[in-house]
């Protein structure tokens, strides 16, 4: 079973997905990231032993619970290789959590870090696409979209998918932030 954990970003880039969505009428790139809710990535989705699971998804649901809301700045629209992203800043408490998540994977689970792992960047994927010419049209059309200059993040996202292929991962739960 693969696990993926994120900040729930819905409410505050539903426009911004609106928008994107709308300008990839006219270019059709793969929409396939959209079957998931706005998310900002924490860590790599990883492997796990299914009998593994429940546990894994229990600790990191512990984590979140005791997360305190916190606030990220805005991010900024990125093209990498086949990718149409917004990109975060490495804020110290998402370098945290990434790390605390890294640590947590390996130490209790033997799930090694993932190579992207290594020097993670932030972000919240809007497309994926081979064809990179659709995406740099789309980064021509999308780059005049506003996002906010923060975001609160008070909500987390937990998902699963028994192959790990992007479009199969399903949502399992959304944990609110300590209050």
């Amino acid at each position: 079973m693969y696990i993926w954990i994120a900040c729930d970003l819905s409410d505050a880039l539903c426009k911004v997905r609106e928008e994107c969505l709308t300008l990839n009428e006219s270019v059709c790139a793969n929409e396939v990231t959209f079957t998931l809710p706005q998310h900002l990535s924490l860590k790599i989705s990883f492997e796990i032993a299914d009998e593994l699971y429940d546990s894994a998804v229990y600790d990191i649901r512990e984590y979140f619970e005791n997360t305190e809301p916190f606030t990220v700045k805005a991010p900024r629209l990125e093209l990498a290789g086949n990718i149409l992203w917004l990109r975060f800043d490495s804020e110290t408490q998402l370098v945290k959590m990434h790390s605390d998540f890294d640590k947590m994977a390996y130490e209790k689970y033997r799930v090694p870090p993932h190579e992207f792992d290594k020097s993670f960047a932030f972000h919240s994927t809007l497309f994926i696409d081979e064809d990179k010419e659709k995406l740099g049209l789309l980064f021509e059309k999308i780059s005049g979209i506003t996002v906010p200059e923060s975001i609160v993040i008070s909500r987390f996202i937990i998902g699963a998918s028994k192959t790990g292929k992007a479009g199969e991962y399903q949502v399992k739960e959304i944990i609110s932030a300590k209050k």
